[in-house]
């Protein structure tokens, strides 16, 4: 994930995330609590994708396994 796409996840400008993530600011909890939840948010979509990547590649699978029958 890009710091644009974190600013943009977070409702955070991008500069913001910059500088927090440069250590160049020190953070309010509120930025840091904005970014965890984008950041955790962003995980579970990842995942979720995943999770369909797998089913298909067992499908794909099988049905190979099927068709060398």
């Amino acid at each position: 994930m890009s710091q644009k796409d974190l600013a943009v996840l977070s409702g955070l400008d991008k500069t913001t995330v910059e500088r927090t993530l440069n250590g160049k600011t020190d953070p309010r909890r509120s930025t840091l609590r904005r970014m965890e939840a984008a950041l955790i948010a962003y995980e579970r979509e990842q995942l979720a994708r995943l999770k369909v990547l797998l089913g298909e590649a067992k499908a794909a699978d099988a049905a190979a396994a099927e068709a060398a029958e």
